[in-house]
């Protein structure tokens, strides 16, 4: 792990008890996400959606091939943004495999089942280097106030520079919202799906296509 550090912020490994504020991180990204609105029932119903998300965050920093950075203000000492790079082998991926079944686990309470069947479905999908072994940007985030400032891609250099040194591929599977940043960042599109969101939304109401991205930057 390394700790970064310019003028105005720093980037440092999160600590255990940096995990709530990091799961707000990805509360208040999944809010604008076009999908869960026909995900979760009775939207926004938080109260199905921050357990989803504070299981995710603590699950990504207890895994020993995870690692999750947070950056700091320097000025005002809050945490403004956080990484979580994951590294995925293919004995990881089919140890995976061989634990699963043929059958779609049950969506966490609140959860429409068919949207979830369907995101469960496709997800995969988007890794299009799970043959290999490779670095996974899991998640990346900072908060509105500081962006436009770099911050962002700072956090993707560390993720380049650290699969650059293991020798390997950075792949990410990106939401509509942070596609156009990872372009910039230097990853290319592998493999995309369309979800027709219109199928779980009431006619007429503005609902359609809903695209995720695989993408890779190749070592």
């Amino acid at each position: 792990m390394a700790t970064l550090n310019n003028s105005s912020i720093s980037i440092q490994p999160a600590t255990e008890a940096d995990l709530p504020t990091i799961a707000e991180f990805v509360h208040e990204s999944k809010l604008a996400l076009t999908i869960n609105r026909v995900l979760f029932y009775d939207w926004p119903n938080d109260a199905a959606q921050r357990p989803v998300y504070r299981n995710a965050v603590e699950s990504s920093f207890r895994d020993p091939d995870s690692e999750t950075l947070k950056v700091i203000d320097n000025e005002s000492g809050s945490i403004v943004g956080h990484l979580v790079l994951s590294r995925k082998t293919p004995a990881k991926a089919k140890s995976a495999t061989a634990k699963g079944s043929d059958e779609m686990p049950k969506a966490p309470d609140g959860m429409n089942q068919e949207v979830f069947d369907t995101v469960k479905k496709h997800a995969p999908e988007m890794d299009t280097e799970k043959d290999v072994d490779h670095l996974v940007v899991t998640h990346i985030f900072v908060k509105i106030s500081h962006r436009r400032r770099g911050i962002g891609g700072q956090l993707i250099h560390y993720a380049i520079e650290k699969a650059e040194r293991d020798g390997i591929s950075l792949s990410a599977c990106s939401e509509p919202a942070a596609h156009q940043f990872l372009l910039k960042q230097g990853l290319k599109d592998t493999v995309h799906a369309d979800i027709d969101l219109s199928k779980w939304a009431p006619e007429l109401s503005g609902f359609g296509i809903f695209r995720i991205f695989g993408m890779v930057l190749k070592k």
